[in-house]
């Protein structure tokens, strides 16, 4: 049995297992009435809004957005006067030290703007490891400085390196789970960086990246706050489950969030606040061992170099960034196999 949900700005949800797939449309249309299921039954190659999905033999779906980044790569390497150097990442992070002018130049801002949404749409359709990236741009948007456009140009030569490269959807179980992760005090404001990636089985359906929008005391508050945005970003999904009784198992309605800081796991496990006199972080802390006490939540620890969070939640210059994101996108099985 395969389910796959994709999360764009809606919902789509395929099945290649008759019975049930007959027993959700049957629940779609007493909902919501009347409705055609034959293009997803039928699936072979469906482009919407500059997405193209389609369907391989194995009843894998692919989400690419090829003739979309060819058109932007195209019109910025036009309005830059150069073709684009090829990087394995698409950032560094001297991204930090970019900062907002003091006086605005309407010649370097408009395009800024133009070319930053582009990317963020990409982003958020089809190249999460983009997220990142784009979040320092959008907060430059209102004065970008002179050097921007450097950092830019590596993103889009990141970008024309993967055109080609899919988010593949092929969930083995129906388990949410989620990793989360969090760059302490990363910005000049000594606010933290958040990020993380929700999965079914191995498919990923969310991808977050975001400043924290307090300060935080320590790495082990960050990651807790990382933890709580995560869970609580999944708690509309566990409900769609149940609306739709896609669950078959009481594992399958437990949220599993994965973390790489051992200090968040024992506090979070034991309801014990850092935050001192922050009823804050007590309300955090005792919110997450309250969940995990309902058997709602399973947090576990994994290692650093297996984190998925890494990507969204910092520059993109570490070593096992291919990995990660190969993990991400669903294409770490296959690529290890051919």
């Amino acid at each position: 049995m395969t389910i796959i949900l994709v999360h764009v700005d809606d919902l789509l949800i395929f099945s290649n297992h008759t019975e049930h797939i007959i027993s959700l449309k049957a629940a779609l249309t007493s909902e919501f009435g009347e409705m055609s299921f034959e293009q997803l039954s039928k699936l072979v190659s469906l482009s919407y809004i500059g997405i193209t999905i389609s369907m391989s033999n194995d009843n894998r779906i692919h989400v690419t957005q090829k003739g979309y980044c060819e058109q932007v790569l195209n019109e910025y390497e036009t309005f830059r006067k150069k073709p684009m150097k090829s990087y394995v990442t698409p950032s560094i992070q001297a991204i930090l030290d970019l900062k907002r002018t003091d006086s605005l130049d309407v010649a370097i801002q408009k395009p800024f703007i133009r070319f930053t949404y582009c990317l963020l749409w990409i982003a958020r359709m089809s190249h999460c490891e983009l997220l990142f990236t784009v979040g320092i741009f959008a907060t430059l948007c209102a004065s970008p400085p002179v050097d921007v456009f450097e950092h830019m140009d590596r993103a889009f030569g990141y970008l024309s390196t993967s055109l080609d490269s899919p988010i593949i959807l092929h969930a083995k179980d129906l388990r949410i789970s989620t990793y989360a992760d969090a760059s302490f005090a990363l910005h000049k404001d000594g606010k933290s960086h958040s990020g993380f990636v929700i999965q079914i089985g191995d498919s990923t359906i969310y991808v977050s990246s975001e400043k924290q929008k307090f300060v935080t005391m320590s790495a082990c508050e960050a990651e807790t706050a990382a933890v709580v945005s995560a869970d609580l970003k999944c708690l509309p999904i566990i409900r769609l489950k149940l609306e739709l009784s896609l669950s078959f198992s009481p594992q399958d309605n437990i949220i599993l969030i994965h973390q790489d800081n051992q200090s968040a796991i024992r506090i979070i496990s034991n309801g014990e606040g850092l935050g001192g006199n922050s009823r804050t972080f007590r309300v955090k802390y005792g919110y997450l061992s309250e969940r995990i006490s309902n058997k709602e939540v399973e947090i576990v620890y994994t290692s650093t170099n297996n984190m998925l969070a890494d990507i969204p939640s910092k520059p993109a210059n570490h070593t096992n960034f291919s990995v990660l994101l190969n993990k991400i996108k669903n294409t770490y099985n296959i690529n290890k196999t051919n």
